[in-house]
């Protein structure tokens, strides 16, 4: 290949990107209000979807791979103070759900739309009354969007759940979950998890202190479609939890949690894996791997004493096919500072930073064997932008994972990936360069369309870009 002729081949792609990304391309310009709400989907006919909420308007819009916009549609919603909830795609569908008033009271609707954006069914899922006739829901779906999980706090210790199946729109039950446990794990109830068959998992800790932690126990309970629920008891005794999530083991029919242990509450000190049948019948077993000191060091190399890591959150939780269990956390610290004079009328202004540093994986194998750690370095400093620019897209193939970052979290960095093969070799490589381009890849807004295509937004100053990487 000619020197002119891959010249040419960047001016067309628009984007400098390295040797390993296949193609970059990069839609044009979108323009967002300060109040948009915005989420992509992969859709039909390999388009990515755009879903935008603005005050008084609902749209769709759909790319093409060149990312050319193929069609918009801007959604008709009933009259009665409308309130859109969320959208997904499901066999190249897109379903949009919403709440709206008649006749003094609230109801659940949705609207369908094909691949090529024609509305094909509008249908009242159900008339709301009681303690869920509220609009604040927060939606998810199961891995496979065959199920809209709708949920709410009715109180600081009480969950509200709808169940909707996607195709047919079909409400399934509305449940008042509320577990016995008054000390919940994350101070709230939030995030539910929703396995593939629609059951939804909730999980608190009673006695997560040293000064008690020789009774300390955990309570998962899984909620069925049918609106059963199912609880189980862990006996946690001795063992402080510092961070921990939850994921389904389909090949090997279980139900994990995982994250990391703690000798200091402010230190994560090694890896747990809590592992339980999926009829959650039995003893759980509970694997334990202490960090080595190598790893803390490399961590954090003017680290006094070597006890820990702080910061560290257990993120994603990924099995080979004989149960060894990966973890991947990501030390993640806010800081709230006052800036300027504190001592004058106003007291100076707060400001947020945001320090998004390591990735921590660490692996224990199905009896606990096998343990190691590893720390992919990174470092993303941003201030009062809520940390949307940092972070790691993970993107998964049968082959490998794939965790795409900002190198820097400013206009012209680096985007760079750490790719992960199930033998667990790790390679790193510059995936683009963002110099001159204006563009602020936000990560967690992300969406794979397929084991080798990603979509990312681009946002800054009210000006969207969505940003296609194949591989």
């Amino acid at each position: 290949m000619s020197i002119r002729y891959l010249l040419a081949l960047l001016a067309v792609v628009g984007l400098t990107f390295g040797m390993y990304a296949q193609n970059v391309v990069a839609s044009q310009e979108i323009t967002v209000n300060n109040d948009t709400r915005y989420e992509l989907f992969a859709g039909g006919e390999d388009q990515v979807v755009l879903y935008r909420d603005e005050p008084g308007s609902v749209m769709l819009e759909a790319y093409s791979p060149r990312m050319d916009k193929v069609w918009e549609r801007d959604l008709s919603l009933d009259k009665g103070r409308p309130k859109p909830i969320g959208a997904v795609t499901s066999d190249g569908e897109i379903t949009v759900f919403y709440t709206y008033r008649k006749d003094r009271g609230l109801h659940l609707k949705l609207q369908r739309y094909s691949a090529r954006g024609n509305l094909t069914d509008s249908l009242t899922v159900a008339e709301l009354d009681g303690d869920f006739q509220v609009t604040d829901w927060v939606l998810t779906f199961d891995p496979t969007n065959r199920y809209a999980i709708f949920s709410r706090h009715r109180d600081a210790n009480a969950h509200l759940l709808m169940a909707v199946e996607v195709a047919t729109g079909r409400l399934l039950y509305q449940v008042s979950l509320k577990p016995e446990f008054a000390t919940p794990l994350n101070n709230d109830l939030n995030p539910i998890h929703v396995d593939e068959l629609g059951a939804v998992y909730v999980w608190t800790q009673d006695n997560n202190r040293r000064s008690k932690l020789n009774e300390h126990v955990l309570r998962l309970t899984r909620l069925s479609l049918e609106g059963e629920s199912t609880t189980t008891t862990i006996d946690l005794a001795g063992i402080l939890v510092y961070s921990l999530t939850l994921a389904n083991d389909y090949v090997n029919n279980r139900v994990v949690m995982a994250g990391y242990t703690a000798e200091d509450p402010d230190e994560a000190s090694g890896s747990l894996v809590i592992s339980l049948p999926y009829s959650l019948e039995g003893d759980a077993t509970v694997y334990m791997a202490p960090f080595s000191e190598a790893m803390i060091l490399a961590v954090d190399q003017k680290s006094r004493k070597v006890e820990g890591i702080r910061d560290l959150q257990a993120l994603n939780v990924h099995f080979t096919r004989n149960g060894t269990t990966l973890i991947i956390g990501e030390q993640r610290k806010e800081t709230i500072r006052t800036v300027g004079n504190r001592g004058s009328y106003f007291g100076g202004s707060l400001k947020t930073d945001y320090l998004y540093e390591d990735i921590i994986l660490s692996s224990i194998g199905p009896k606990g064997e096998g343990a190691w750690q590893e720390v992919l370095p990174k470092k993303q400093f941003s201030q009062d932008d809520a940390a949307a620019f940092s972070s790691y897209f993970l993107a998964e193939s049968p082959r490998q994972l794939r965790l795409i970052y900002n190198d820097e979290v400013r206009s012209g960095g680096t985007v760079s990936e750490y790719t992960l093969t199930g033998a667990g070799e790790i390679e790193r490589h510059s995936l683009m360069n963002t110099e001159y381009k204006d563009l602020w890849l936000r990560l967690g807004a992300g969406v794979q369309l397929d084991g080798s295509t990603v979509v990312i937004p681009s946002e800054r100053r009210n000006r969207l870009k969505l940003v296609r990487v194949s591989f």
